[in-house]
């Protein structure tokens, strides 16, 4: 597979690499409506190589949300964990909810 420069970064990394980059483009996602300007989830999907995106009507449970007192650094952040759950899931990847060992599939 040719890596393209957007995505060299990810490719050396010894938890993604070339493979993870296949499984990361030929998986499906859903994303969130994007709230205002700030469509975070789809931007962190995207730039890490998603092609398939499709829309769900509801943002995914962010368990972190009483840690945000203001609302923007609160959809951020629940933008990014939507997106990385996501990710873990296509790399087969323990989720960020599991107990589990790192990085083990459960």
């Amino acid at each position: 597979m040719s890596v393209p420069a957007s995505l060299s970064r990810q490719a050396r990394l010894a938890e993604i690499g070339a493979e993870g980059l296949t499984r990361i483009a030929a998986s499906r996602y859903s994303v969130a409506p994007a709230e205002g300007p700030l469509d975070v989830e789809r931007e962190y999907l995207v730039r890490a190589g998603a092609v398939h995106l499709a829309p769900r009507e509801a943002s995914l449970p962010f368990p972190h949300a009483a840690h945000f007192r203001h609302a923007a650094p609160g959809r951020v952040a629940a933008g990014a964990w939507a997106a990385l759950a996501q990710l873990r899931g296509a790399l087969g990847l323990a989720t960020m909810g599991d107990t589990g060992s790192a990085g083990a599939p459960t």
